[in-house]
């Protein structure tokens, strides 16, 4: 007998079961495209407005018309030439509505409103209406250039670098036109934004320190001492005015530094402050130092005589904010105002402005005034100190560092226009502007940061 067949064995053969077809392989999903802060649509009429926005930014604040005008003794069309362009590309590009949208600006916008509806209820009403067109043609479109036509951080970036420039272009007018008088450094054949010591000093103030953002950003060290060169030419020259509220301002500018600075950058401000507080006193001449010295105790005649008269004006812009409290004296008014009513009394007065930009705009233009000017200014600083805090946290060294300098700057500035009479110049309108564009820009840029940092990690299913 053969084997046992098993039921398996029996069962008729089962054809071969068919193999799954195959399964199509997933189609790669493509990559986002990557984002940088170029990657924006084109705009060939911001591009030109911006550019030319640069060279109007580097006009005013290197005080290029007033610099040809002294040695041309002719008024040159400089300013429309590049000014028009940019001011008509931040209108019609959006930069007016982008800088709106910020409180900060409209704070600013609102300032100047006030001022306008000062003007009726001035004690010379064609005087305040002279400044207030003037100011409106000059120093606030400043705003909407500066804070409207910069769109990316490298735009931003751009400003800096031409705002440095500008500084360093400030130091060699000085070189060129200063000289010393009565222990003070003068620019003797101008007059104007830099004629006046104090004036420099305020105005060295606020752009060094963006000499110094380009020092952070460029890693050549050749470069780097030729620019510390300049920052330490230009303390010279503050200390070399002989102006006490310009250095209570460099004083001021130091010890926020060193609050907001990380720990390497407060090192090197100590060693560089040590090394100028022990040389600068063998180059500047003894008047210098004695008027200097008055902060601290010391006799000078010429400046306890100004001392007196800032003093007596501070008063007296405090006493006509007090009686006009809504729309102040008209603008530009405080010197006539003063002049006229001591003459009324018998004396011959001073004739002079207030030595204090806030009382200025409140004595002015009012306690409203007053309010929005100082609002814009603060709604500003808040808006660079928010984004620095950020920059920090996501270690944005380029943002972060524009953020301090700026901060710096604006700190010794307005420090220093407490004892001067600033409130309609370019400089705040400026300032005010680049911070929109800072916050405007850094924020994108730090959000496509944080964009590409997630996709670049893998995803998991």
């Amino acid at each position: 007998m053969g084997r046992m067949l098993t039921a398996k064995a029996l069962r008729p053969a089962q054809p071969p079961r068919p193999a799954p077809p195959p399964q199509p392989a997933a189609a790669p999903i493509p990559a986002p495209p990557r984002m940088s802060s170029k990657a924006e649509p084109a705009n060939p009429a911001r591009k030109i407005a911006f550019y030319a926005g640069l060279v109007f930014l580097f006009i005013r604040l290197g005080v290029v018309p007033e610099i040809l005008f002294a040695l041309t003794n002719t008024n040159t069309p400089i300013l429309y030439i590049f000014g028009l362009p940019a001011i008509i590309g931040a209108l019609l590009t959006g930069g007016l509505i982008r800088a709106l949208r910020y409180r900060t600006g409209l704070l600013w916008l609102l300032f100047y409103g006030w001022m306008a509806l000062a003007v009726p209820f001035s004690s010379w009403t064609g005087g305040s209406w002279g400044r207030v067109i003037d100011y409106g043609r000059f120093e606030l479109p400043m705003l909407f250039v500066v804070g409207g036509l910069a769109s990316t951080w490298s735009e931003v970036r751009a400003m800096f670098y031409v705002i440095a420039c500008a500084a360093g272009f400030n130091l060699f007018t000085a070189r060129l036109f200063g000289g010393m008088s009565n222990g003070r450094m003068n620019l003797t054949e101008m007059s104007g934004t830099l004629g006046n010591p104090n004036d420099l000093a305020s105005q060295l103030l606020l752009v060094l320190p963006f000499v110094l953002y380009v020092i952070f950003e460029r890693k050549n060290m050749a470069v780097r001492v030729a620019l510390f060169s300049a920052i330490a030419y230009g303390m010279y020259l503050i200390f070399g005015t002989a102006s006490r509220g310009g250095m209570v301002a460099l004083a001021f500018a130091f010890l926020v530094f060193l609050l907001t600075a990380n720990r390497s950058q407060r090192m090197t401000a100590v060693a560089g402050g040590a090394v100028l507080a022990l040389t600068l006193p063998l180059f500047l001449p003894a008047l210098t130092m004695n008027r200097l010295g008055t902060v601290f105790g010391e006799n000078n005649l010429e400046a306890e005589e100004s001392s007196a008269d800032r003093s007596y004006l501070f008063q007296q812009s405090v006493r006509y904010t007090l009686q006009h409290p809504l729309f102040g004296i008209g603008p530009d008014q405080f010197p006539n105002f003063e002049g006229k009513e001591s003459q009324r009394k018998g004396w011959h007065g001073i004739w002079h402005a207030t030595h204090c930009t806030y009382t200025q705009v409140s004595s002015e233009c009012g306690i409203p005034a007053l309010l929005f000017f100082a609002g814009g200014i603060v709604s500003a600083l808040l808006l660079v100190a928010r984004l620095y805090k950020k920059a920090k946290q996501r270690a944005a060294h380029s943002i972060a560092n524009a953020c301090l300098c700026y901060l710096l700057g604006m700190s010794g500035f307005l420090m220093a226009i407490a004892f001067l009479s600033n409130a309609y110049t370019l400089h705040l309108p400026t300032m005010v502007g680049l911070a929109i564009s800072i916050s405007f820009a850094g924020a994108r840029e730090l959000d496509r940061s944080a964009d590409r940092v997630e996709k670049s990690v893998p995803q998991f299913a």
